[in-house]
């Protein structure tokens, strides 16, 4: 996993949850199971990544594709 996914799943999951939308890239809501906005509730703490790539019932995929981070970082940031 890159360094920088933690990152920006922290932003992403905390701008979802404050704006009561879910904002992921399509790639991971279309090739793992999507994301609604109570797992994204369940998984989201401000202060730790731990549930986010630890939670339950879901998990952030870890990603290990050079192309998929940049993907990552792009839709994110259009969607938000």
């Amino acid at each position: 996993m890159y360094p920088v996914q933690q990152i920006w799943a922290h932003d992403f999951v905390g701008i979802s949850s404050f704006k009561g939308m879910v904002i992921l890239p399509d790639f991971i809501n279309k090739q793992y199971s999507p994301f609604s906005q109570t797992d994204i509730q369940k998984i989201y703490t401000p202060s730790t990544i731990v549930e986010l790539f630890n939670g339950s019932p879901k998990q952030m995929p870890y990603i290990y594709d050079p192309n998929q981070i940049k993907i990552y970082f792009k839709d994110g940031l259009i969607q938000s």
